[in-house]
């Protein structure tokens, strides 16, 4: 983990702090501390990498599916049900748009 912690201080130094690239730092040592059973601390990093992706990304981009899967995962894990099912509802209604336009191009 120390490796992935050393590659975020390199990157914040030389990069505006909503830059994409952080982002993989991020969901790195988040999902690291997910694996050390550092559940809070994974989602911390976990939403540091949403802000700036809710930024950069559109709403249904898969780098961001993918984050909110991390979340998702991260909080089942500590049994909080509830936000799971918030996380779920809005990928999916997110999914949905997307396919909706594709659909309505062919009408």
């Amino acid at each position: 983990m120390n490796y992935f912690q050393q590659a975020l201080q390199i990157r914040l130094k030389s990069l505006p702090s909503d830059h994409h690239d952080l982002t993989s730092s991020y969901v790195n040592l988040g999902r690291i501390n997910s694996k050390l059973n550092q559940y809070h601390k994974a989602l911390e990093y976990f939403q540091v990498s949403l802000t700036i992706m809710s930024i950069i990304f559109k709403e249904h981009d898969k780098n961001l599916e993918l984050l909110y899967f991390n979340i998702g995962c991260t909080y089942f894990i500590i049994e909080s049900y509830q936000k799971v099912l918030r996380i779920q509802l809005k990928v999916m209604d997110s999914t949905k748009k997307d396919k909706l336009t594709i659909t309505y191009k062919y009408i």
